[in-house]
């Protein structure tokens, strides 16, 4: 016999409001310091690089901690411990690349795969998150609701990014392949938050916010970053939008730290 008990919403830890304040200080700091420092110089082109993989490496920690945790949401927070680490590892190889290159960038680089590959343990931590009877049962409904989202996203990115950076690169080369495919992870990605997380119970709703919201700015973000680049712009790892960077990583942390208010079922 199965009893299932309503678990009350337990108020946000310590650590959540610290989180939120420290790295909002931080991250408004660095955006200032893009905004009024030489961007043409190695200086800020490294602290950009670093202080988005000090957030990256930080929201790997906090997914860790939270997969410890042995909550029904621990084998999510596992596959976004990975997703997180190989954002890490393809900063890793941008720094590597800034030290040791004189600010020269291979495209497309080991750096680009690696970034590229996050999408597969994200889109596994997506799945792996509790979901309400009403998603286990109509799948069909939720598979079409995924399309149709996958569809709007993809005309957005199409006229926004996707359309300028095929015509620039094409895809007859390794290096257009590359190029499109991040804005095509992007759809993929805001697609999946955006079909799961339309459903979620409001007892889930701030983790969901938190969770989604972090993984579209970084979509977001990657988009600008990929219009940039195509369009030529230099230094771009002291460009302001780089705050999209630290911001992303932080509202992941976030989301591990928000108490759940799932039902558990007792047998």
């Amino acid at each position: 016999m199965t009893l299932t008990e309503s678990l009350p919403r337990k108020k946000l830890p310590r650590d959540f409001f610290l989180t939120a304040v420290i790295g909002g200080a931080v991250i408004m700091l660095i955006l200032a310091n893009n905004i009024v420092s030489d961007r043409t110089s190695i200086r800020s082109e490294v602290l950009g690089i670093l202080s988005s993989a000090g957030f990256l490496l930080f929201a790997a920690l906090a997914c860790v901690r939270g997969a410890l945790r042995r909550t029904p949401y621990s084998r999510a927070w596992f596959f976004l411990a990975i997703a997180v680490l190989l954002c890490l590892a393809s900063t890793a190889f941008t720094v590597y690349y800034q030290l040791t290159m004189d600010g020269g960038y291979p495209f497309p680089s080991p750096s680009d795969y690696v970034f590229l590959a996050y999408v597969f343990p994200a889109l596994a931590a997506l799945l792996s998150l509790p979901r309400p009877p009403a998603l286990r049962i109509s799948r069909w409904r939720m598979a079409l609701d995924t399309l149709v989202i996958a569809l709007g996203v993809l005309f957005l990115s199409w006229t926004t990014v996707l359309e300028s950076v095929v015509g620039a690169v094409g895809l007859d080369s390794l290096t257009g392949l590359v190029s499109t495919a991040f804005p095509i992870v992007d759809v993929i990605v805001c697609s999946a938050v955006l079909a799961l997380g339309m459903r979620q119970p409001p007892g889930e709703r701030l983790t969901w916010w938190l969770l989604g919201g972090g993984l579209v700015v970084l979509t977001v973000t990657d988009s600008i970053y990929t219009g940039l680049a195509t369009d030529g712009v230099p230094n771009l790892a002291a460009h302001p939008m780089m705050a999209g960077w630290m911001i992303a990583p932080m509202l992941v942390a976030l989301a591990t730290m928000v108490p759940s208010g799932r039902r558990h079922s007792i047998s």
